[in-house]
């Protein structure tokens, strides 16, 4: 294949005819779009149902441990979940955005994106999490440092599984995200009843919240970094139509 300029310009020429193929093809068979519009909404709806699914496993958990544990116990509970979201905000760093563009514009780079913005996320939660347990044992000796730990530990864990999800949105994969999501929650829910029907308290609770979102988080990785997801286009799981790929090339 020619190379330079002239090189150049012959494969955009070729690009853009890729692309007005693709859109005259659109035009000439209505269905397709239609179709493809149809594999839109079914794979949001399905993502939709997910996350749906989990918010009420959680409720349902939720309400559970308010009858089990005491006054003081539910009310430590919700300290240390209220810090994991408190500390998994802070220690985002806006990598779930930077991931979603970077993604977006080259989904073969996900492995790579995913390991530099993880590594970030790790100095970004272990400090935050360092920050916090020093003020909570310093002027909330109520709650405890260990809580604290345990929070940081856990809005870590789930901030990693987040940068995933975001990179396989941005890929056009969501089926890992519908299903970790259920399959995370029911971790959790399995391990909170066994540590409740076991007598144990807001601190076996938390403990067993780090380790249903520390399995998600290595699951999230081992898939990611192994290689099994096929990210070599987009629109993996969101049949993105020939004109799309035509647009892709001209540019």
């Amino acid at each position: 294949m020619p190379t330079g300029p002239l090189g150049d310009l012959g494969v955009r020429e070729i690009g853009a005819q890729a692309g007005l193929v693709g859109a005259q093809k659109a035009v000439a068979e209505p269905g397709e779009g239609s179709s493809w519009m149809g594999s839109v909404f079914g794979v949001l709806g399905g993502l939709s149902s997910a996350r749906l699914v989990a918010q009420f496993l959680g409720l349902g958990w939720f309400i559970l441990a308010g009858a089990k544990l005491s006054l003081f116990e539910f009310g430590l509970m919700s300290s240390g979940l209220m810090l994991v979201f408190v500390l998994g905000a802070v220690s985002d760093l806006g990598l779930v955005r930077t991931v979603s563009v970077r993604v977006g514009a080259n989904p073969s780079d996900l492995p790579h994106v995913f390991l530099a913005a993880a590594r970030v996320r790790i100095l970004g939660g272990v400090l935050s999490t360092a920050i916090a347990t020093a003020a909570i044992a310093a002027f909330l000796p109520t709650i405890g440092a260990q809580v604290g730990c345990l929070a940081g530990a856990t809005a870590l864990a789930s901030g990693i599984t987040e940068i995933g999800f975001s990179a396989h949105r941005a890929a056009g994969i969501v089926r890992v995200e519908s299903r970790l999501l259920v399959y995370e929650r029911l971790l959790f829910i399995a391990l909170g009843v066994m540590v409740l029907a076991m007598g144990g308290g807001a601190i076996g609770v938390l403990w067993a919240y780090l380790v249903s979102n520390s399995m998600s988080a290595a699951v999230m990785a081992t898939a990611i970094l192994s290689g099994r997801m096929n990210v070599g286009h987009q629109g993996q799981d969101v049949g993105v139509p020939d004109r799309a790929v035509g647009e892709q090339a001209a540019v």
